[in-house]
């Protein structure tokens, strides 16, 4: 269909084109156009100046481009002169905008009435001695300042104060990525912190990957920023368990270990991240019952999911548990124990469910059913605890077993290359598994995540509030 026409491509991007088609017209071209419809091809109008001789279209062009730029510094210079016989109100207004911003956060927090004002908010306790020195200081006029406790019915408007120290900035910018601590809630920052270093030490113990992350996050700290200490202390927390299992780059026979290699005895490794999991399991429930203490609600502090009956049955069936394990029986003050925190617990939930009889029996007998199975698989995930740990060095045998079937250069490259996947693949793997603990297993259960954080007023300009 294109016989008798010349193609000519240039400016090419990606899969587009710009294609000049030239050939002879005819009277009837409609086959031409389906053709290039088919193809996608577009038409382009050409502008009429590109119809006269290319020399006087270069002249004409020229011309308009000296008028754009002639056009574009008288501009420049009337905005220049505006600048300057403006730039002191400009700024007069900046200034006066600044330290207008405060009031706009007050709202209706403050009240005037002639030279009277009167400001209401939230400050933390620990914060009102240094605050009226500060007032002293700063007003001419005399002022009143008085403080009390948030009444009950305030405490769901009261914000929360978050210390925001170096080294916890990271921590508490992931556990924020849950929420924010209602007032008089156990502020979770630094349990998860040495929750956390702890257990991705524990899964990815190795002196040398250890190092590498610590040298890998000085290097990168400026990319890091406040991320720099979290970090360095995930590799600490590597190089410390590295000791402990004698590993060095998948490397146990170069000194021995301080506690044990993890795959000398795997169903030790699992009894001990059973035990890691029951004690965190443990104090995660004692901190609910604290909670729901300082909010005023003691049936949800006795009975709850996460109260006290249930924290009793959770360690009856443990202890029974055990004792069948190494006695071979559940014990007899062990069962007493279990059936009367289940039924306890049972009991409750059939008094709080509102339904019909038969409707409240099956909605009691599942909650309660729940209660006992979501601490059983809680504490069976601590499981992968020991598992990331083997799986640590169950792939450091499968980089070395890759390697000696090379020789020389080859043999080495594939050690530092398995290293490198070692290291990436499953250091990030190690670190969601970690932070997956933490939320489902920890904040979950006592923490809302629903409060407010305390943000204290203060100048954009940097000045404090």
């Amino acid at each position: 269909m294109l016989a008798g026409y010349l193609l000519f491509t240039h400016a090419e991007s990606g899969d587009n084109s710009h294609t000049v088609i030239v050939g002879a017209r005819q009277e009837d071209n409609r086959e031409i156009i389906s053709v290039l419809d088919t193809a996608g091809f577009r038409a382009l109008t050409i502008p009429s100046q590109l119809r006269e001789e290319p020399d006087r279209v270069r002249t004409e062009l020229q011309a308009q481009q000296r008028a754009l730029d002639e056009q574009r510094r008288s501009e420049s210079a009337s905005m220049s002169l505006c600048s300057a016989e403006l730039r002191e109100r400009l700024e007069q207004s900046q200034r006066i905008l600044l330290m207008a911003e405060p009031f706009v956060h007050l709202r209706g927090a403050a009240r005037s009435t002639g030279a009277l004002t009167i400001v209401t908010g939230w400050i933390p306790s620990r914060e009102i001695r240094r605050t009226e020195q500060a007032l002293k200081a700063a007003l001419a006029n005399p002022f009143l300042l008085s403080a009390r406790a948030p009444r009950p019915e305030e405490r769901h408007l009261v914000p929360s104060y978050l210390p925001k120290g170096r080294f916890s900035q990271p921590f508490a910018t992931l556990v924020k990525q849950y929420g924010i601590p209602r007032y008089g809630e156990v502020d979770p920052t630094a349990i998860f912190t040495l929750t956390f270093i702890a257990m991705f030490g524990m899964m990815f113990g190795d002196i040398g990957h250890g190092l590498t992350i610590m040298l890998g996050a000085w290097l990168a700290r400026s990319r890091l920023k406040s991320f720099t200490l979290f970090a360095l202390a995930a590799g600490a927390s590597s190089t410390l368990f590295g000791a402990l299992y004698g590993s060095i780059f998948g490397y146990e026979e170069l000194f021995h270990a301080l506690w044990i290699p993890p795959l000398s005895d795997p169903l030790y490794m699992l009894s001990m991240a059973l035990a890691w999991g029951v004690g965190f399991l443990i104090i995660i429930t004692l901190i609910s019952i604290h909670n729901r203490l300082v909010e005023g609600d003691l049936h949800r502090a006795l009975f709850d999911t996460n109260g006290l009956v249930s924290i009793i049955l959770y360690l009856s069936v443990l202890g029974g548990v055990y004792g069948i394990y190494t006695q071979g029986a559940y014990g007899v003050a062990t069962a007493v124990i279990s059936i009367g925190a289940l039924l306890t617990l049972l009991g409750f939930k059939l008094i709080e469910t509102q339904a019909s009889p038969g409707e409240r029996m099956l909605v009691a007998f599942i909650e309660t059913f729940e209660t006992l199975t979501g601490y059983t698989s809680n504490t069976l995930s601590f499981l992968r605890v020991a598992a990331f740990s083997l799986n640590h060095v169950a792939l450091a045998i499968a980089v070395f077993t890759l390697a000696d079937m090379l020789e020389g250069t080859g043999h080495w490259l594939m050690i530092i290359a398995g290293n490198l996947f070692i290291l990436i693949l499953e250091g990030a793997i190690v670190t969601i598994q970690a932070l997956r603990l933490e939320y489902y297993e920890g904040f979950s259960r006592f923490f809302s995540g629903d409060g407010l954080e305390f943000k204290p007023l203060k100048l954009s300009g940097g000045g404090g509030g």
